[in-house]
């Protein structure tokens, strides 16, 4: 770990697993100092002996490791400070199967303290990763002009019993400025399994209905 260096970090002690971006600011002998989690730009209040979760992406894999705050503040910077851990454990990708499906997806990136959101639909949809087109152009162009390489950012997927949430990654996109849309395809970074669990009970379900109409 270094400064800097994109992490996401996971806070359970509001019942679901929520996640955010975030980055490490700095890392001493005992303690990793983070900045702190925020919801639409507003600051989110983390207690100290709550338990996080802190996930880097390395070189193209992704770790992780469980952690207990320490101190956090918010202000004048919100910064969350962690104990450093003893272990980090690469955690393992698996493959998914695709199912064609069509949801209203939002896709959101922050930068400079400024949320940039972009509006699409799903082609298909897996428990790995999720293909989007968009028609907004303008908005792609402005997120991507800000995007560092494997930066995360966050993919809503509007799941019909409640919106799935999960930090991914943009493995590729293409613009087809002759049909005026883009495409693009985004990998799941480390979804928490209740939410994979749920995406995937829903993907069988489109499946089932596809068989009884023949398709």
């Amino acid at each position: 770990m270094k400064p800097n260096q994109r992490v996401a970090v996971e806070v359970t002690e509001y019942g679901e697993p929520m996640r955010f971006p975030s980055r490490v600011e700095d890392v001493t002998a005992e303690c990793v100092v983070l900045a702190g989690p925020s919801e639409k730009g507003l600051p989110i209040r983390v207690a100290d002996g709550a338990r996080i979760r802190v996930i880097l992406f390395v070189d193209g894999g992704v770790h992780a490791f469980d952690s207990v705050v320490v101190d956090s503040e918010l202000f004048p910077v919100p910064l969350v400070k962690v104990r450093r851990p003893t272990r980090i454990t690469a955690l393992q990708r698996r493959m998914f199967f695709r199912e064609p499906a069509v949801v209203r997806t939002l896709c959101r990136r922050e930068a400079d303290n400024v949320a940039m959101c972009l509006e699409g639909y799903t082609r298909n949809l897996s428990g790995g990763g999720v293909a989007v087109r968009t028609t907004a152009l303008d908005e792609l162009l402005s997120m991507l002009s800000v995007a560092e390489p494997d930066e995360p950012l966050w993919v809503e997927v509007q799941l019909p019993d409640h919106p799935m949430r999960a930090l991914a990654v943009l493995t590729w996109w293409s613009v087809n400025d002759v049909e005026g849309h883009a495409d693009l395809a985004f990998e799941f970074l480390d979804l928490a399994e209740a939410e994979r669990e749920r995406l995937i009970k829903y993907l069988f379900t489109l499946q089932r209905n596809a068989l009884r109409r023949g398709v």
